[in-house]
């Protein structure tokens, strides 16, 4: 019989080529005519793994099955995402990538000139190529004078940019972003000590649908993900310190790690133990708060009030000019109702994260205390994640995408089966 792995890898891989040859039928005009091995390829390997699956016995062809797995996940990721950097590569520097990527390639440009990324204007770099979407051109984008992304990305990719510029003579970000990817997928696994779980989280991880998209045109979430994903292996292996470095540098990467800092500490506490338990519990911290403060502070300290503009009051509505209301959450329904006249107006959607987002804290956190596992952990970070972000200014498609991950890896973490322990 078939196993649930195949039927689940021919679905995604199908799925996965469909998306290849959609994205190399735009790309056409830079591509050799042969570009239809990227498909034939994967479709070959799947089909010898449904026949392996089908044909023999799970336990002994789990070796093969596996190798198959990252053999198409090496190929088709690999293609999928190389073919977005060649595309942009012989076209215009702005194009075949998201926006959010060209600005964060501008601002490693600027820090290397000196400058600060949180008070430049990038209207007259790359990103001023970008202009408004959501007013159709026909307003400022607000992003020229804000970057609203965290510095760590900026610090990890100034060294990549340096070599990449040495060596050939260009610098596309998503070389960093591949490698959290990798960090990522092979944690992911890893996290799964059950062979077959194993098996079925590899598969997810390299042919998430919802993820895989955003990947590959360069959305930065990934770079947040690949080391919370560090952070809850060394933290299921009781490696505290480094399990604090590790998600000190989510915290530095992307707000959106900060959902997972009360679970974190409650993990922390509760596996501390010990007449002194918060002394335990807060030394075991202390490296992700210093890890953190020392990415963050000197940026904040270069201009205070430029930093919390771009990285706080931006998103959340409250700055001169706003991130607008966007996405398909509670401020959408909001707009559409006439509650709200315009997307670019200020809304306290802060009152309803607090009315939400308190008493699913405190219940989160209880059950947290009845199961004080890493995946208990993870998946309380997902749903606040998800309720916050529900009733927040914004909530885009990539974050749908975001909270899949973050449920595969707890689903990852869970006490496997004994008998398939490795």
């Amino acid at each position: 019989m078939i196993g649930l792995d195949a039927l689940l890898l021919f679905v995604l891989v199908l799925k996965t080529v469909s998306l290849f040859t959609l994205r190399t039928s735009a790309y056409l005009f830079a591509l050799p005519d042969n570009y239809l091995v990227f498909s034939i390829v994967p479709l070959l390997v799947l089909a010898g793994y449904v026949a392996v699956s089908a044909l023999r016995p799970a336990q002994r062809s789990w070796n093969v099955r596996f190798g198959a797995v990252v053999l198409l996940g090496v190929f088709l990721v690999g293609s999928l995402f190389g073919l977005q950097l060649f595309a942009r590569r012989n076209s215009l520097p702005y194009l075949f990538i998201h926006d959010g990527a060209v600005q964060a390639e501008d601002a490693i440009a600027a820090l290397r000139q000196g400058q600060n990324p949180y008070t430049i204007d990038y209207r007259e770099r790359t990103f001023g190529a970008f202009p408004d979407g959501f007013s159709e051109a026909t307003r400022p984008n607000p992003a020229w004078t804000h970057h609203i992304y965290l510095p760590l990305q900026l610090l990890l990719g100034l060294p990549i940019a340096i070599v990449s510029e040495v060596l050939w003579d260009w610098f596309d970000i998503r070389l960093l972003y591949a490698l959290s990817f990798a960090l990522l997928i092979i944690c992911t696994a890893l996290l799964s000590k059950n062979l077959e779980r194993r098996l079925l989280v590899l598969i997810l991880g390299l042919f998430n649908p919802l993820f895989l998209p955003f990947f590959a045109a360069g959305f930065n979430d990934v770079f947040f993900l690949g080391w919370i994903a560090l952070g809850a292996l060394l933290l299921q292996r009781r490696r505290f310190t480094l399990a604090g470095l590790a998600l000190g540098f989510a915290f530095a990467s992307k707000q959106s790690a900060w959902f997972l800092l009360p679970f974190y500490a409650a993990y922390v506490y509760a596996t501390a133990g010990g007449p002194r338990r918060w002394w335990v519990a807060a030394r075991r911290l202390l490296p992700a708060v210093l890890v953190t403060a020392v990415v963050i502070a000197p940026f904040f300290a270069w201009s205070p009030a430029d930093f919390i503009d771009d990285t706080i009051r931006y998103g959340t509505g409250s700055a001169e000019l706003s991130y607008p209301i966007s996405g398909f959450g509670l401020s959408q329904l909001m707009l559409a109702s006439g509650v709200i006249r315009s997307s670019w107006d200020y809304y306290p959607f802060w009152i309803f994260q607090v009315i939400v987002g308190l008493p699913l804290l405190a219940v989160l956190i209880r059950r947290q205390r009845r199961d004080p596992s890493v995946s208990q952990m993870l998946t309380s970070f997902g749903l606040l994640a998800f309720a916050l972000w529900f009733v927040s200014r914004f909530f885009n498609d990539s974050y749908v995408g975001v909270l899949s991950v973050v449920f595969l890896l707890a689903y990852a973490a869970q006490e496997p089966a004994r008998e398939n322990n490795v």
